[in-house]
């Protein structure tokens, strides 16, 4: 069956088995899925990390990871949310080098994906770009970072619309 779901030549109905799947959270779901990485289509294949995600599949992180480099900007995004979301344990240096993406989307996944998976190492850098310019991922930067243990830029936040207040 998993052969037939990736051969199907109708796009909506494979990533429609993918997703169903993915839904049902069942580890023995995580064969689907992941075979529905080398699919043709980038919806599927964006479905298929979606649903790895959603299961918690670890061993899918080092393939998700390849995709943190994938052409299509929204493939790019979904491979960072679902590497925090599998907590695979090499992700933290494909999510570090998604922090340069042309793409503010990928960016930001990257960003709340490296405060999931717990990665202490990344605090500098998260701090840099908050620091510097934190743009529209301000809001992600700040969770991301308090999650991390940096409550510096949370209490300097929460000030901010104190201070406006008070003005």
């Amino acid at each position: 069956a998993r052969e037939d779901s990736r051969n199907d030549p109708g796009e909506d109905l494979r990533w429609r088995r993918v997703d169903t799947r993915g839904d049902r959270e069942r580890k023995e779901s995580i064969p689907v899925p992941m075979g529905m990485l080398d699919a043709s289509s980038e919806k599927v294949r964006r479905e298929a990390m979606n649903s790895l995600g959603r299961l918690g599949a670890a061993d899918a992180g080092p393939e998700i990871a390849g995709f943190v480099e994938a052409e299509n900007s929204e493939t790019r995004a979904r491979a960072a949310d679902a590497l925090g979301r599998v907590k695979f344990a090499g992700a933290e240096t494909a999510l570090l080098a998604s922090l340069a993406d042309r793409d503010s989307e990928v960016r930001g996944q990257a960003i709340s994906s490296l405060g999931e998976i717990g990665a202490k190492n990344a605090v500098p850098a998260l701090r840099k770009i908050y620091n510097e310019n934190p743009g529209d991922q301000r809001y992600r930067l700040v969770n991301s970072l308090k999650s991390l243990g940096d409550n510096e830029p949370f209490n300097l936040e929460f000030k901010r619309p104190s201070a406006q207040a008070l003005e």
